[in-house]
């Protein structure tokens, strides 16, 4: 006699979904990849500027991403390894409740009309506002870096989120990825939870995109983006690190970096055009400072990527000095021996 695989109609049914469910549950679990080329496959013809989200499978394995500020200041999602990436699975993942009435929401609804009240209090910035032409390179580097700048001082004074830490620190500083959680550090004076690079860059790319919505018309506005991935500060860094930080796009290229550390002096300049399909895809930014950011790679391109734009690497830059200091000291003891 033939065993009954399901005893009812109803009882197979929910085995079934079961079933179904696992291969679904796993991909969102744990299949950032599945997630990938799913997202892919929904955004292949969104111009990549437009985005939500643009990730990328660096050489380690894992992913590193852009996040646009319209969508952050939108939704409070910032899934940086693909999309729905909860933020238990991969811990870069941050959440922002903007609906909540807490100190934090407060805090950044504050620290944006301060903003612009010093916008609004600039003559030239409300000049290049007014224009009707579109900006030369020039005009949109004034308008980026003053703005940034302005950010960063308004946000290095606000309690609760004017100091910047991190929980490698070894102070006991604690991570999180819900950033309304800070609320409790602003309520209080107290730094108890992490506000590095992550949580620095998501706020100051908020307030710069939300400048850009108050002040500028659609079609003059440059394109924000959290990004996270590496970076080195200058040539004298001897590998580069994790970091996060805020890409600037317009016409296809990346037109600047916005730092999201406690540097009052922000906005760094490409000394090279890199366009942003590149960047995307991992290509190195280099700075005019020398300063290098991506989502993974290793000193020495870095380093092959400054000299392509002529800026010498520490290595090189000590070699040439020592050797100066040699060719010196000869002549001074051939002209000990001359006289």
């Amino acid at each position: 006699m033939a065993r009954k695989v399901f005893s009812s109609k109803s009882s197979r049914n929910i085995i079934l979904g079961g079933l179904l469910m696992v291969p679904l549950m796993f991909c969102f679990s744990h299949g950032d990849g599945i997630r990938k080329a799913f997202h892919d496959a929904s955004q292949r013809n969104v111009p990549l500027e437009q985005r939500d989200l643009i990730n990328y499978k660096v050489p380690s394995g894992d992913y590193s991403g852009l996040v646009s500020a319209s969508s952050i200041s939108r939704s409070g999602d910032v899934p940086i390894h693909a999309v729905f990436s909860p933020g238990g699975v991969k811990i870069g993942n941050m959440k922002i409740d903007w609906t909540k009435d807490d100190a934090f929401t407060h805090a950044v609804k504050a620290m944006e009309e301060k903003t612009a009240g010093c916008i609004a209090a600039d003559p030239q910035l409300l000049n290049l506002a007014s224009l009707k032409t579109d900006w030369t390179p020039a005009q949109r580097d004034c308008w980026d870096e003053a703005v940034a700048n302005t950010i960063a001082g308004i946000v290095h004074k606000e309690p609760g989120l004017d100091k910047y830490r991190t929980e490698t620190s070894g102070d006991g500083t604690q991570r999180t990825n819900y950033m309304n959680g800070l609320s409790r550090d602003i309520e209080g004076g107290t730094y108890k939870l992490e506000f590095d690079c992550e949580g620095m860059s998501v706020v100051k790319c908020v307030l710069q995109h939300r400048m850009a919505e108050r002040f500028l018309p659609a079609h003059q506005r440059t394109h924000y983006f959290y990004a996270t991935g590496q970076g080195e500060f200058g040539i004298y860094d001897e590998a580069p690190g994790g970091h996060a930080f805020i890409v600037l796009e317009r016409g296809g290229k990346v037109t600047g970096i916005i730092e999201g550390t406690e540097n009052s002096d922000v906005y760094r300049r490409p000394a090279r055009d890199t366009s942003f399909a590149d960047f995307a895809t991992n290509k190195i930014f280099i700075a005019k400072d020398g300063s290098s950011y991506g989502f993974e790679y290793t000193h020495e391109q870095a380093d092959k990527a400054r000299l392509e734009v002529g800026i010498k690497p520490y290595k090189i830059f000590m070699q040439e000095l020592k050797q100066k200091l040699q060719e010196r000291k000869l002549r001074e003891q051939q002209g000990k021996l001359s006289s």
